[in-house]
């Protein structure tokens, strides 16, 4: 578990196993769902390639759901890496 800190620009509390984006300021219930909700390739920055956070659309059609708590993630608990579709 990492020490809780507060996002100095969304003000955002992210403690325990939650991931917290510092692009798009949306907090993840762990790193499952923090890694599925990027796509591109690393390193890349213009273009079709280029690595960017998900839309919340895109982040629906993945299988991710906001959570009452506010956090992005999968509604099954039980879900890991292995069973997302790459990027």
């Amino acid at each position: 578990m990492s020490v809780p800190f507060t996002c100095t620009t969304c003000g955002d509390l992210v403690s325990g196993r939650a991931e917290h984006c510092t692009q798009c300021h949306r907090t993840f219930t762990g790193t499952t769902a923090g890694d599925a909700h990027q796509t591109g390739s690393h390193g890349v920055r213009e273009g079709v390639d280029r690595r960017r956070c998900r839309t919340d659309d895109e982040l629906i059609k993945k299988g991710l759901i906001r959570k009452d708590n506010g956090r992005w993630g999968y509604e099954s608990t039980d879900r890991k890496w292995w069973d997302h579709d790459g990027h």
